[in-house]
């Protein structure tokens, strides 16, 4: 018999004996969650499922990692989780950490789109998720090591850890602190739904920054808005000045008409005059009573019902730095809301001054403002409609303030 041949079945066994080793990427399962024996064979590391991506197939929902598990009679302490082990996880919606975890590796969560909430349980020694920031930090070193699109960087947080929002495409908006001397690398690589980064820090060229740490960011769209004095140094300097949209923080504003009328029903938009010229300019837009006016996103009021409303913005990332302006709002001649003032808005006057047929209220039909309905409201409509008015004017102990 030739060698060849023998070599043959021999391989084929060598293969075979192989194989299991190569599927056992991990020791043991429950749960659904992966895990290895640590040196010792007291305590676990989780680890992944699949060494492609994603790295679990069917995780989901709420992750909640135990302090202990039990296999094959066995109970063991989870101290560990290896690095990138949840990658591509997408379907995770939330991730609870136990006091027991003393180690986690890079990257562990990169790639968790939908994450909305992380959590660090009370009395763990190693890592926080300090003032509800939804993030893993360090405790000893303040360095921010996984987020996710709903985290608040504190400002207690000193660095940003490598790969620490990578992957995350649902962060649309992030405040890095003055606190940050560094962001590792990839940091925020894989961010593609990023709209808007507000950096406090003051000197970007004293921050150490790792390699692509804004790589596969939308950075000609995505705002990048500085302190007004830092705006020169942004545009100078590496990574930074890849964003093509860079403004600087407003200083200050002023609502220039500090009161005004609008009749009820139409729409009249605030202009409001801030510093420096190359400012970012948003508002947090408030109205003091909506039944009276009511004010959108781009701070357009609408007049809804006589009375008097109070109308206030605030700068998005400063509530101190505000203006407020004062609406008054007045009864409109078009009295039916039909979009135009005709025979049928005088009708209407008419059955309010003799109170039948279910007229409208006071307030919507008292059309010059002296309290009372009568033949000088008729007259405002009528003035509306023909372009001038035919009946004489009120006596000035009833015209209107």
């Amino acid at each position: 018999m030739s060698t060849k041949l023998l070599l043959k079945p021999l391989l084929a066994v060598l293969l075979l004996a192989l194989l299991p080793q190569a599927a056992a990427a991990y020791d043991f399962m429950v749960d659904g969650l992966c895990y290895n024996r640590n040196n010792g064979g007291t305590s676990v590391t989780v680890t992944y499922e699949n060494s492609s991506w994603p790295h679990y197939s069917n995780l989901s929902g709420d992750l909640v990692i135990p302090s202990t598990v039990t296999y094959s009679g066995t109970t063991y302490s989870v101290t560990s989780i290896g690095s990138s082990v949840f990658c591509g996880c997408s379907g995770l919606t939330s991730v609870t950490i136990p006091n027991s975890v003393t180690s986690i590796g890079g990257s562990a969560f990169s790639g968790c789109s939908g994450l909305e909430s992380m959590v660090v349980e009370a009395g763990n020694t190693k890592y926080d998720s300090r003032d509800n920031c939804n993030a893993i930090i360090e405790t000893t070193t303040n360095a921010l090591i996984a987020g996710c699109k709903n985290t608040t960087i504190p400002n207690s947080v000193t660095s940003i850890g490598g790969g620490a929002f990578q992957g995350c495409s649902g962060l649309t908006s992030v405040t890095i602190p003055n606190s940050v001397t560094s962001i590792g690398n990839s940091a925020f690589n894989g961010c593609s739904g990023l709209e808007l980064i507000h950096s406090e820090i003051s000197n970007p060229a004293n921050v150490q920054l790792g390699s692509t740490v804004f790589d596969n960011v939308p950075k000609s769209t995505c705002v990048l808005v500085v302190p007004a004095a830092s705006l020169e140094s942004y545009q100078s300097t590496s990574q930074w000045n890849e964003f093509t949209n860079i403004f600087a923080e407003m200083t200050s504003l002023d609502i220039s008409e500090q009161s005004f009328e609008l009749m009820r029903g139409k729409k009249q938009a605030i202009d409001v005059m801030t510093q420096p010229d190359n400012a970012w300019n948003q508002f947090v837009w408030t109205s003091s009573d909506n039944s009276v006016a009511t004010v959108d996103e781009i701070g357009t009021v609408t007049a809804v019902s006589p009375g008097t409303a109070t109308i206030t913005a605030k700068y998005i990332f400063d509530s101190n730095l505000s203006d407020s302006c004062l609406v008054k709002v007045i009864p409109s001649c078009d009295v039916n809301d039909d979009d135009k003032v005709d025979i049928a808005d005088v009708s209407l006057l008419i059955n309010k001054m003799l109170e039948k047929n279910g007229a409208l209220s006071i307030e919507y039909t008292d059309i010059n403002g002296d309290n009372i309905v009568d033949i000088f409201d008729i007259n405002e409509v009528i003035s509306a409609m023909l372009g001038n008015g035919n009946l004489p004017e009120p006596p000035t102990a009833v015209k209107r303030k």
